[in-house]
């Protein structure tokens, strides 16, 4: 449903807040029979990381993986503002369970979207301004993911939501894994982020990953431990090649976490273009079709999302200055930009306009995606 003027969907409205005694039809039967672990030769590595997996999967039923394996596709974007959304529904519902995201890229940048800080932009005199949470250059994570210890988490960053932060401390996960390989355990270790996940996903109702673009083992534990994946793609030729980069990281996966499925693929960063009826022309209308010929090509029902989120930097850029979610940016009071322009006002200006219209289309994309992630087969 698209909600005209004045007629937005609350969150919790739009089937965020999940019902888990509710059973939705699949979306597509299984074939194929279990596999038997009697087979001569089988590696019992991979046999004991295939037992373990599915003995895992109940509990992480609700774990989203966003990922593109091209840089600058709006993965961070997405992620924090489908969790933001997500959470601000389980406020509104009173929900027990909260919302948790990860960030498992080595560069950290969630921060940039949710307002807290990386260590190294505390000021030199220590003082943190007020309610301004503090990251930890992903050491808790990593060590979780040595020790398989529950993770440092940020704790409401939003009201309802968790961070566990990323950062450079992540680039030691190839170093854990050839470590974990050489000891004969390289199926096992690719379980590392499933095993710390399982143990505290029960206080959480959804949990969405921040997947890197180019590191492959970090990729590879994000999609063990997740139950689907939402690749954003923008219009670039790259980001296609993006796209084909991730099939060869779900087939991988794909030999011990066997329910793993594409969720769909989301549309990002295009300017606002539509013909006199509403439909799509010129570079979305290309780019979506090249984009649906690849999943039918691939195999799989995946769909392009019907929402996409529209290129607007001045709303890009004031959220990352303001630390702020574009739904709340929209919602935030400030000067207008024409009235700094004026002389009338001073501070920081707000987009009004574009940013409810940004706003609109997180809303009708996280709509889209979760409903389609209740359709899911059970595990």
């Amino acid at each position: 449903m698209i909600y005209g003027a004045g007629e937005r969907a609350a969150p919790g409205a739009m089937g965020l807040v999940s019902d888990r005694h509710t059973h939705t039809p699949p979306l597509r039967e299984r074939e194929g029979k279990p596999m038997t672990f009697g087979q001569v030769g089988l590696d019992p590595d991979l046999v004991a990381a295939i037992e373990l997996s599915r003995r895992l999967r109940p509990a992480l039923g609700r774990v989203l993986a966003v990922l593109n394996g091209k840089g600058g596709q709006g993965k961070t974007s997405v992620t924090a503002n489908l969790a933001g959304l997500l959470a601000l529904a389980a406020e509104q519902a009173n929900s027990p369970r909260r919302v948790l995201v990860i960030d498992c890229d080595p560069q950290g940048n969630l921060g940039l979207d949710l307002g807290y800080l990386k260590p190294e932009d505390v000021p030199v005199d220590g003082r943190v301004p007020e309610g301004v949470l503090v990251g930890d250059d992903g050491k808790g994570l990593m060590t979780a993911l040595q020790a398989g210890t529950v993770p440092h988490r940020l704790r409401n960053v939003r009201p309802w939501l968790d961070v566990i932060p990323g950062g450079s401390a992540l680039d030691e996960v190839n170093g854990m894994i050839f470590g974990k390989t050489a000891r004969g355990h390289a199926h096992r270790a690719r379980l590392a982020l499933a095993e710390v996940l399982a143990t505290i996903a029960d206080e959480y109702d959804w949990i969405l990953i921040d997947c890197p673009p180019r590191e492959i083992n970090v990729q590879d534990l994000v999609l063990v431990a997740s139950r689907a994946a939402l690749v954003p793609v923008s219009f670039d030729q790259a980001s296609r090649q993006g796209l084909s980069g991730v099939a060869e990281r779900f087939s991988r996966a794909m030999t011990i976490n066997e329910p793993l499925e594409l969720l769909g693929v989301a549309m990002f960063g295009f300017q606002y273009r539509v013909g006199r009826k509403g439909d799509e022309v010129g570079q979305r209308r290309q780019v979506r079709a090249e984009l649906e010929a690849d999943l039918q090509a691939a195999g799989t029902d995946a769909p392009v999302f019907n929402s996409v989120i529209r290129y607007m930097p001045s709303v890009a850029k004031s959220c990352r200055d303001r630390g702020q979610l574009v739904h709340e940016l929209e919602q935030a009071e400030g000067p207008k930009w024409w009235e700094i322009r004026a002389g009338t006002a001073t501070g920081r200006p707000v987009p009004s306009t574009e940013a409810t219209k940004v706003a609109q289309e997180y809303e009708d994309l996280a709509a889209e995606v979760f409903t389609r992630f209740s359709q899911l087969e059970p595990m």
